[in-house]
This record gives C-alpha cells, structure tokens and sequence, in this order.
C-alpha cells in the first residue's frame, strides 16, 4: 500500500487525564509531523464527561493549529486485558471462533460488556502463539466520543507502545523494549513478528532517577520479567534493552538509568524510525516525547503496521444465515408481487368479490410461506446433527478411549472447529499419565498431527501438572 498525497492524520496517544497528539502530514512517499502538543484535562473533568472532555479539546486542536478530520486512537496497556493462548493450526474465521470460547471461559465479565481482538497470525499448518486482548467497552466509547466531540473521526484504536514498538523495532529480530512516561512504563517483547505487552510498570519517572534504592528495585523488576519472558522469545541477541524516553529525563538521569542496569544489560536509546520512511522529524526532546503518538498517525499511513484494532476487530461477529436472508427476501417479493396484482386487478375490474378471493389467497399465501421457512429451519437444524454432531460424538467417544478409567487424569477444556482440529486441556496428578494419554492419542487411527502444545505444574503449592494437546480427529474411521 502507498501514502496517499496530502494527506493528514492525527495520531492521539491517550492517557489519564492527558492526550499526547501528533499531526503527520504525507506527500506521495514522504511525511513529517507538522503539530505536536500535550492536551492536559483541568482538575475535576475526565473523560467520562465525554462532551465537555470533547469540547475542551476540540479548542486545544484550534489553537495549537491542527487541523487533521482522522485520527487514530492508543491506549495505555494497562487498560487491557491480555491473555496468551496455545492456537492450533486454524484459518482467521476458525482462530476467531477458537478464541470467543476463550473469552468466555477467561474474561469474568459479559462479553458484551467488552471489545475484543488478537495480536498475531493464524497459521494453517502449524500451532502458534496469539494474544487474546480485551478491554472494557464504555471507557473505550467514552475516549472515541471525546475525540469526536473535538471534530476528528476515529479511524481504530490500538495501544500507544505496541504501535510504537511495531513501527519502529525491526522485523525478524528478537527484541525487547521498554516505553517510559512520567507516570508509568511498559515492557515489551518481540520475537520478530509479534509484538505484545509483557508488564506494565505504575513508575512515576524521573523522580525514580534520583534514589538509587529506587532504581535498584525497579531494575530488579525488569530483570524478573525478563527472566519470566515466553519460549516464543529467543535468547539470542537479546542482552539489549530499547529505551523510549518519553518521560522527560535528560542526559544524566537517563545515564543513571543506564548505569543501573549494567554491565548485563546494554541499555539503547529508542528512537523513532519509522522503519526507514522519508520523515521530517521533531526536535529530539519533542520526538522523544510525542513518538508513540506521531508512530500511531503513521499506521492509518502503513495500516499493514497497526499490531490490532478494537474497532475493527479481527474476532468477527457472527453471520446470519443465508438461507434465512434468501427466504425473507423471496417472501417480500412474492408479498410484493401479489400485492402489485391485487392493485392491478382491482383497478382493472372493480370487481369487490374478485379482490376478496385474491385477498385470501394472499392469506393463504403467507402461511405457506411460514410453513415452508419451518420446514426449511427444521431440515438445516438435522441436517447439521448429522453431518457434525456425529463427528463430535465419534471424537468424544475415541477421545475417551485414551484416558484411564480411575480419576487420576481430567479434562478440564474440549475445543474444536467444523473441521475437527481441536485442543484438549486437563490436569493430572502425574506427567507419566498424561504422557501415556498422549501416546495413546498418537497410537489411534482416529487421530492425527497429535502434539504436546505444553506440560507445566500448576503451581500455587499444587502438586497436579496442567496440559494442553491439540490434535486433528479424523471423521471417516
């Protein structure tokens, strides 16, 4: 995809209380930011009051001279739940369906309550990893009716460090980063595709700078989470840490930042690239500062680079049946047409006893037309039973082959697609069960592509070893 000439977009990094914005402005292949500014809610309006919030804003964009109608919305991590899953290998329609059961079976709160996407891709042929994301939907409709009380229409909204992170680390390559703000910091990690929030840190920077005691505990931290790091991330290359100093430090805080890390850790100033495009770029205290929010004007600019968008969520809504849409539409035009005939007829014959006998047959009519949308709903709903249901009951009934009889191994999660791939997950009180589960598994004609996805302890003092296995159940046995 190319920039489009002339083009502006405002890229609005939104925190408590606070909007970092960005202007970039595009000409064929090239950009710069042309306005960049912090907008400050006054004491005692927040973002719930989302007209008087949108109003406010609104002047501060007159003033500061933006003039953008799009704009992209991020987010602080920490208002996101987030979620590492196991995915088999699926299609995006498949992985969607995978992960609405997930939230179900994770998220506490009503799905509808919530707006849901995934960081990461689907792969057919192979298990991977995906981050399930989630965030409450009214803060979200609050900040988007703010923005556009002020005049810009929201284009998506995504997380301020994850599109700074996946505009500016390179691909193929895996890095760890860290986005610092006055008030907080976020650690993230890359494996060279994905990109996900692994910590969020409540640091209020820079004034941890000034008290060793304070930056020896807060590089401790960073240590465990790096040690905690997923199999996804691999070791090599990885002694470096990126550093986006948005929290205003200067030149000797940030090498007291530096200093507490060393000598295990090479700490790098981050900057924004923007993965090599022409840029015009801000000041260096104004790019530090307003980096995340300019990295996010730039993905409506690359939308290949937007890492996920709660708007425009990848985790679809179910379709409605086309055969139920073929059959209302086939039933207004056959209403329509008889009605057009009845008009027809009428002024052609005047005849009252004629258009009483039309009338009812345009009764009777409309109750075949009910008749036949039953019949048609009853055939879908057998025939569905037993094209499906029967691979579902043959798929529990081998499953159940594979386990002991006594109660020393339980599934706890059964889930699987049209296609029959699917996930079993459980506990036992020893590895060698599940591991004779699994050989079992591999042993039946009935299953393939068996894998072990992971095999850990439980933790919390428990002795019982959690798994996970997913498999492909063959239908015709």
């Amino acid at each position: 995809m190319t920039i489009l000439k002339k083009k502006k977009i405002l890229g609005l990094a939104v925190e408590e209380g606070a909007i970092l914005a960005s202007e970039l402005r595009s000409d064929g292949d090239s950009f710069k930011v042309a306005h960049a500014a912090e907008f400050l809610l006054p004491d005692g309006v927040t973002f719930e009051d989302s007209d008087k919030a949108g109003n406010l804003f609104g002047q501060f964009l007159r003033e500061n001279g933006f003039s953008a109608k799009r704009a992209v919305i991020g987010i602080p991590a920490k208002w996101l739940i987030l979620r590492k899953v196991d995915a088999p290998p699926s299609t995006e329609d498949e992985l969607s369906q995978i992960l609405k059961i997930q939230a179900e079976r994770e998220f506490s709160l009503n799905l509808d309550d919530l707006m849901l996407d995934y960081i990461g891709k689907p792969d057919t042929k192979k298990p991977g990893t995906i981050f399930l994301v989630a965030a409450l939907k009214k803060r979200i409709y609050q900040i988007i009716k703010s923005v556009e009380s002020a005049g810009p229409g929201v284009l998506s909204v995504t997380v301020s460090s994850l599109a700074l992170a996946s505009v500016s680390l390179a691909k193929g390559v895996s890095q760890r980063a860290l986005y610092l703000r006055p008030q907080y910091s976020e650690f993230l990690s890359s494996d060279g595709k994905i990109v996900f929030v692994q910590k969020f840190f409540q640091t209020p920077f820079p004034d941890v700078c000034k008290e060793k005691t304070e930056m020896d505990k807060f590089s401790t931290e960073i240590r465990r989470s790096i040690s905690l790091q997923p199999d996804m991330i691999k070791s090599a290359g990885l002694s470096k840490l990126i550093v986006w100093n948005a929290a205003g430090l200067d030149e000797t805080e940030f090498q007291t930042f530096q200093r507490a890390f060393s000598p295990d850790i090479e700490i790098v100033s981050g900057d924004l690239s923007l993965n090599g495009h022409k840029s015009a770029p801000l000041s260096k205290s104004g790019q530090q500062t307003f980096q995340a929010s300019a990295a996010l004007g730039f993905t409506a600019l690359r939308p290949e680079t937007l890492p996920m968008d709660l708007i425009h969520s990848k985790i679809t809504v179910e379709k409605k049946s086309n055969r139920k849409k073929w059959f209302a539409w086939s039933a207004a035009i056959i209403t329509a047409l008889v009605l057009s005939g009845l008009v027809m007829f009428f002024d052609w014959k005047k005849d009252k006893e004629a258009v009483a006998e039309l009338s009812a047959r345009l009764a009777d009519l409309n109750e075949e037309i009910i008749i036949s949308e039953d019949i048609v709903s009853k055939v879908t709903a057998a025939r569905g039973w037993h094209s499906k249901r029967i691979s579902v009951l043959n798929c529990l009934r081998e499953m159940t082959k594979a386990f002991p009889e006594k109660g020393s191994i339980w599934v706890t999660d059964l889930v699987f697609n049209e296609n029959m791939l699917g996930i079993v997950s459980g506990r036992s009180e020893d590895e060698k069960i599940i591991l004779a589960v699994l050989d079992k598994l591999k042993a039946s004609d009935s299953f393939s592509d068996v894998q072990m996805l992971y095999m850990r302890e439980s933790g919390r003092g428990s002795k019982e070893v959690s798994f996970s296995i997913n498999f492909s159940f063959e239908k015709e046995m």
